[in-house]
């Protein structure tokens, strides 16, 4: 009971407290309120603001002075906001006269660089078979015309025409055949087949295998794509000396290197009023030669 009425007593004090804390805020709020009134309700002090005429401004064009060249022959240009364009020519000297961008030369040139081009020939082996006199029939099968052909030992194929059906030549012929196995590194038994044929169409003879496609030499082609109207359509080069006459000019196949893609051709104005140009056109661009 001694505890409860401490407690009660402390509990009065603490009410009594916070009365009279806010009596005094509330006193001291109306009295700010009460002066904010009167401050907004006095008269303004201080100098009477008085419009100020300011005179019209009058603008004028200045013409801006041209920059005089540096120089003897009035190439070196030199002016306050554009700094001058300098290059170094093939000798090391400061020059300020543009070179010929790679996109000039290219277009400039005629051709440009296509793709390297080595399609494999036709004519694949599809197996063989004995016949009835016990002479090996090999199976052939043509994928650019698109039919199949059975060839005897030393007989020229005959096929039929896909339209009419008569028998007509092939061209083709199986000189020899060959089959042989071995082990390969995982000692597993491998079969190889070699025919040789003679192929009267491009006039020679083409060794063709089962397991790997046919190259042939003649067959590789460096295709060089126009970009002009004038050159005629893309150039196949084949071989050093191959040459492209246009109306504007004679192109000639001074280099070729077919592993690193590239020709160095020379053109020849038709009109010989133009310097002989050589350039080196590959998969990285055209580069203008010496």
């Amino acid at each position: 009971m001694k505890y409860d009425k401490v407690l009660f007593v402390f509990a009065v004090l603490a009410l009594a407290g916070s009365v009279y804390f806010y009596q005094q805020t509330k006193t001291a709020a109306d009295a700010a309120q009460a002066q904010t009134q009167k401050v907004l309700k006095s008269a303004p002090g201080g100098e009477a603001w008085e419009f100020k005429k300011v005179p019209e401004i009058k603008l004028e064009t200045k013409q801006w002075p041209v920059a005089q060249p540096q120089s003897e022959d009035k190439m070196w240009l030199f002016q306050l906001f554009t700094p001058p364009k300098i290059w170094v020519d093939a000798d090391g000297k400061f020059v300020v006269q543009p070179p010929n961008s790679q996109k000039t030369i290219e277009q400039g040139f005629g051709f440009k660089f296509g793709e390297v081009r080595n399609d494999p020939y036709p004519v694949k082996y599809r197996g063989y078979f004995i016949g009835p006199d016990d002479a090996i029939m090999v199976q052939l099968y043509d994928e650019a015309n698109n039919f199949s052909m059975i060839g005897k030992l030393n007989e020229q194929i005959m096929v039929r025409q896909p339209k009419t059906g008569k028998l007509m030549k092939s061209g083709i012929t199986v000189k020899n055949f060959e089959k042989s196995t071995a082990r390969n590194k995982e000692n597993i038994i491998e079969t190889t087949v070699k025919v040789l044929l003679r192929d009267d169409n491009l006039g020679k003879d083409i060794l063709i295998y089962n397991d790997k496609p046919t190259f042939i030499e003649d067959s590789k082609a460096l295709v060089l794509v126009s970009d002009k109207s004038s050159v005629g359509g893309n150039w196949e080069v084949k071989a050093v000396g191959d040459t492209r006459k246009t109306e504007d000019a004679v192109y000639t196949v001074k280099e070729l290197d077919f592993e690193n893609g590239f020709a160095v051709v020379e053109k020849v104005s038709a009109k010989g009023d133009l310097p002989v140009e050589k350039m080196k056109i590959g998969r990285d661009g055209n580069k203008l030669q010496k």
